[in-house]
């Protein structure tokens, strides 16, 4: 998928608008090592990590990211 967007205005955009970042945390880096090998994609992966540990639903365009565990949505 292309992206066509200038990533520093991207963010400052979301963060203007009152989105937060989120950091990689060790508790992510535990939840990834106990994902399925369902999907070998690393960025992908650690978003799975991070929206199991923290609670959050998972947006994805990836059929296969919505195999894993915890709450998703394909748009």
């Amino acid at each position: 998928m292309d992206f066509d967007a200038d990533p520093r205005l991207l963010r400052r955009g979301l963060l203007d608008n009152g989105y937060q970042e989120l950091r990689v945390e060790g508790t992510h880096a535990v939840a990834l090592d106990q994902l399925p090998p369902i999907h070998q994609e690393p960025f992908d992966r650690i978003a799975i990590a991070q929206s199991l540990v923290e609670g959050f639903t998972l947006v994805t365009s990836d059929e296969v990211v919505s195999r894993y565990p915890g709450p998703s949505r394909v748009v």
